[in-house]
């Protein structure tokens, strides 16, 4: 790189789907999306996980 310093903010919501839970790809991307909406809406450079078939 020429020097330049760039600063970059990552936001992640993700799922997880433990062995012998009974879930559907859908809801598993469903809830997915639902935490990345609200580690979005806490800010940057924020992660939310949930355990698929739980509440969230």
């Amino acid at each position: 790189m020429d020097g330049t310093e760039a600063s970059v903010s990552l936001t992640v919501g993700g799922a997880i789907a433990r062995q012998h839970t009974t879930v559907t790809s859908q809801q598993l991307i469903t809830q997915a999306e639902q935490m990345l909406e609200k580690s979005s809406l806490w800010g940057r450079s924020r992660f939310r996980m949930v355990e698929a078939g739980a509440p969230s």
